[in-house]
């Protein structure tokens, strides 16, 4: 019986890994709202937990923003609430690469993938508005990195 419960508590736990490996989903306090003010926001489609990028009903149209600290911010349908997708921190790190249209329902998808983290994938409402979030995505990497070597950080 006690194999039983290590073999479910091992399930538990690898699935709690990966929900966690999904993406951040911080709430904003309140008291830090104005460093979460939208920079650049407009309307990116974006694949749902656990869904597939080749599914049209795994997609879900969000209100996304980079917020003036350099967040991937949205706001959640369900509570109304503003959440952190991804930090500064994790944009700097992370791999931001278009996604072929023949490997996607969806045109004009792109993917984000910090290190440990699965890739997320969203998709802009055309050719044009990928490449200006690709850009201000790949500006934060670029900006991240300048700063630490200003600041003498490896």
């Amino acid at each position: 019986e006690g194999s039983s419960d290590a073999i479910q508590m091992a399930a538990l736990a690898l699935e709690v890994s990966e929900f966690q490996a999904r993406n951040r989903r911080m709430a904003i306090a309140p008291s830090d709202v104005d460093m979460y003010e939208p920079a650049f926001k407009t309307k990116l489609w974006r694949v749902v937990r656990a869904g597939f990028r080749m599914h049209a009903d795994d997609w879900l149209l969000r209100e996304m923003w980079i917020s003036k600290n350099g967040c991937l911010c949205y706001r959640s349908k369900t509570t109304g609430e503003s959440l952190v997708y991804w930090t500064n921190e994790d944009l700097a790190k992370a791999e931001i690469q278009p996604i072929d249209d023949s490997d996607t329902c969806r045109p004009y998808s792109f993917g984000i993938q910090p290190p440990g983290f699965q890739r997320s994938v969203f998709a802009a409402s055309s050719a044009e508005m990928r490449e200006v979030w690709m850009q201000h995505l790949r500006e934060l990497h670029t900006n991240h990195h300048h700063l630490e070597e200003h600041e003498g950080k490896p």
